[in-house]
C-alpha cells in the first residue's frame, strides 16, 4: 500500500514536472514566434519606407510628398489647423553646373538633404521636389513660424561649407525658397495643385529678386 502511494505520488509530481516544462516551453515558442514577426514586420515597414527615399537625399521621393500633403492638407481642412509649405530650390544652378559639373551639383543636392535631415523640425515633411529643389510641409505653422523656418534653414545652407573634390576650395551656396501659408486659402477649396502653384509664384518672386531670400505668396486679388 505504501509502495502503491509512493509511485502515485512520483508519478504526480512527474506529470506536474512535464506540465510545466511543457507550458514553459509554449511560452517560449509563443515569445519567439512574436519575435521574428515582429521583426518581419519591421522589416517590411523598412523596405517600404525606403522605397519612398530619395536615394541620394535620403528624403522623400515627391510621389509618396503627394500623399502625404493631401493627407495633411485634409486633416487641417477639417479641424481648421494651420498648414504652411515650401518650395526650395538651389540658386544659380546652371551656372554651377557648367562650372564645377556634375557631380559636384549632387554632392551639393545630398549635403542639403543632410541638412534638412539634421535641422529641420521634427514634425516637419521634407522632400525632394525636383533635380535640385526640395519641398517643405509645415503642419501646425501660421506663415510667421513658417518665414522663421525657412529663414533659419536658408541661413544653415548660406553658412556651409560644400567642398570641391580634389582641390582645398569651398564654395558658396544660396537657396531661394517661397512659402505660402494654406490656411489663409481654405474657403477658395485649396489643393495640392494650388499650394505647389502659390509656393512656386514666392518662389518665382525669391529668385527675380537676386535669390538668397524667401518670400511669401499674396493673393493680390483679394
Amino acid at each position: 500500500m505504501n509502495n502503491l502511494f509512493k509511485n502515485f505520488v512520483e508519478s504526480s509530481i512527474f506529470s506536474a514536472a512535464t506540465f510545466i516544462i511543457f507550458i514553459i516551453l509554449l511560452v517560449t515558442i509563443y515569445i519567439l514566434t512574436k519575435s521574428l514577426i515582429e521583426k518581419k514586420k519591421e522589416s517590411h515597414r523598412r523596405i517600404k519606407a525606403m522605397s519612398n527615399m530619395d536615394e541620394l537625399t535620403h528624403l522623400y521621393k515627391r510621389k509618396f510628398f503627394d500623399t502625404l500633403i493631401e493627407s495633411e492638407l485634409g486633416r487641417a481642412k477639417r479641424h481648421d489647423r494651420d498648414l504652411s509649405c515650401a518650395v526650395i530650390e538651389i540658386d544659380n544652378i546652371n551656372e554651377i553646373k557648367d562650372k564645377y559639373g556634375d557631380q559636384f551639383c549632387d554632392s551639393v543636392v545630398q549635403d542639403i538633404g543632410e541638412i534638412f535631415t539634421d535641422d529641420t523640425r521634427v514634425h516637419d515633411i521634407c522632400a525632394r521636389y525636383g533635380k535640385y529643389s526640395f519641398v517643405s510641409l509645415m503642419p501646425e505653422s501660421d506663415l510667421d513660424s513658417a518665414l522663421f523656418a525657412s529663414k533659419r534653414l536658408m541661413g544653415l545652407i548660406q553658412r556651409s561649407k560644400f567642398d570641391l573634390e580634389g582641390t582645398n576650395e569651398t564654395i558658396r551656396i544660396t537657396v531661394s525658397i517661397g512659402v505660402v501659408s494654406c490656411k489663409e486659402y481654405f474657403e477658395e477649396e485649396i489643393d495640392i495643385d494650388k499650394v505647389f502653384d502659390m509656393a512656386g509664384k514666392a518662389l518665382d518672386i525669391a529668385k527675380e529678386n537676386g535669390g538668397d531670400r524667401v518670400e511669401c505668396f499674396v493673393n493680390n486679388n483679394s
